[in-house]
């Protein structure tokens, strides 16, 4: 009980923080003594997008749904009418969002709070899972320092999709199968989780197996944990066929609109200043690192293969950190692979999800055994590294303010890092610190969305 008033309050403390804040910035006065004389803001006339210093604008029902929340509102009105929703686009976005848009028949702006209550039970459930009662504030209050944090703020499905999936790592940790099977089928009800999440899961599986030893073993796993999976997105491919997709494999074949195809990665580029800049820090300070942490322990088990020592249960909670990192490797690669160096939505991919919420709530214990300096010094490195490619990528012309996400990623990962000394008066000075630059990122990149800028998701 102490924990759930403990996240209640934080919670609501950040959200009325957020509004205030946000609110003040809509007043001329304010706006030009403070974020006036460090940004300037997106103004949208007749689709040409500029940057001018004018207040934030205010929240209305109307200027709420843009860019992908259109379609999601779309579908909640008409279904995947191709005359009324958008044609065939609409193909693409997976029905439970909508749906439950459409069932609680609220005005546009209030699904704001609807995502915000999905995304801080999901943060809740993620804490029981790896429970630990003397961090669990500080883990909670890293939670609110990722630069990505404004996705759960706009009508995107990233935050049901986060709370179903973590209702199903729960019902998997305690051995609830009924709940496991309920909370992946109803993730997969809202995006393609048949992609990233059943290959994170085929690929998890072929890792432990040689922990274990049991072919058969692995093969009952992956059966289990893509079941509902597979079952979520014939549901949707029958939803699509009602509608008259004619196709049941219609949400593959219209990513063409997205141009999504198998390439050399060159000229690294973004379809916004805002977004590159924390999608570079998630290539080199989260993927560089993770991927060559996975190669590296993948060996040492292949190598245990033969060791002659008999097979060893795999602990839940180690394979869900195993498993996320991964997703975020994948998704990653995938961006990368598939996009011929733009890096868009990339932080949606892998920030957003609760996979990464799973290495920032219960990952620290691995992080513990490292030496603190070698910590600093691979930060430091992987840090350095994604500043110096954001100061000479053609992309990314000349700093600005745009350039903050990959700076408060940065301070967020240091916090992460050095989480043995949360309990120190400048450890807790630096995390408000980054908790605040974070609140005024996070009203710039939603004012950003509300005057229809540049896509940063």
């Amino acid at each position: 009980m102490k924990n759930l008033k403990t996240h209640l309050g934080i919670s609501i403390l950040f959200l009325l923080v957020f509004f205030a804040l946000f609110y003040s910035f809509t007043q001329p006065a304010m706006y030009r003594n403070t974020m006036g004389k460090i940004s300037q803001n997106y103004v949208n006339v007749d689709g040409e997008r500029k940057m001018e210093s004018m207040p934030f604008t205010h929240i209305t029902n109307d200027n709420y749904v843009r860019w992908d929340g259109l379609f999601y509102r779309n579908i909640a009105h008409y279904g995947y009418n191709q005359e009324e929703s958008t044609g065939e686009y609409s193909f693409a976005f997976f029905p439970l969002y909508p749906l439950l848009w459409k069932v609680l028949h609220l005005p546009s702006s209030a699904m704001l709070f609807v995502n915000y209550l999905l995304y801080v039970a999901s943060l809740y459930l993620l804490l029981t899972i790896f429970p630990q009662e003397e961090t669990y504030k500080n883990r909670l209050l890293l939670s609110f320092t990722l630069p990505s944090v404004v996705i759960f703020f706009i009508p995107y499905t990233e935050a049901l999709s986060m709370f179903t999936t973590v209702v199903g790592l729960w019902g998997w940790k305690n051995k609830r199968n009924n709940i496991f099977f309920i909370g992946f089928l109803l993730a997969s009800l809202t995006r393609p989780s048949y992609t990233f999440l059943a290959l994170s899961i085929v690929c998890a599986e072929l890792y432990f197996m040689p922990t274990h030893k049991s072919w058969l073993k692995m093969i009952r796993n992956m059966v289990f944990r893509l079941l509902p999976l597979l079952l979520g997105t014939a549901i949707v491919s029958f939803v699509h066929l009602l509608y008259g997709s004619g196709d049941p494999l219609k949400f593959v074949h219209v990513q063409k609109y997205w141009e999504n195809i198998l390439a050399v990665p060159h000229d690294l580029r973004d379809w916004s200043h805002e977004g590159f800049s924390i999608n570079l820090g998630v290539v080199y300070m989260i993927f560089i690192p993770l991927l060559l942490l996975v190669i590296t322990t993948s060996l040492k088990q292949v190598r245990r293969m033969w060791d002659g020592q008999a097979g060893q249960e795999v602990d839940v909670r180690h394979y869900l950190v195993v498993l996320s990192m991964i997703y975020l490797i994948g998704a990653t690669l995938f961006v990368i692979l598939f996009r011929a160096g733009s890096l868009h939505c990339l932080f949606r991919f892998t920030l957003c999800t609760p996979f990464a919420y799973v290495l920032l709530i219960g990952g620290f214990g691995y992080v513990r055994q490292v030496p603190e300096q070698f910590r600093l010094i691979i930060l430091a490195c992987v840090g350095l590294a994604a500043i110096f490619s954001l100061a000479v990528v053609p992309y990314s012309t000349y700093w600005d303010f745009s350039d903050l996400g990959l700076f408060i990623l940065l301070a967020a990962l240091f916090l992460w890092l050095f989480q043995d000394h949360a309990a120190t008066r400048v450890y807790r000075i630096a995390r408000t610190a980054v908790i605040a630059v974070n609140l005024v990122w996070t009203c710039y990149l939603f004012n950003a969305y509300l005057c229809d800028g540049w896509i940063f998701a």
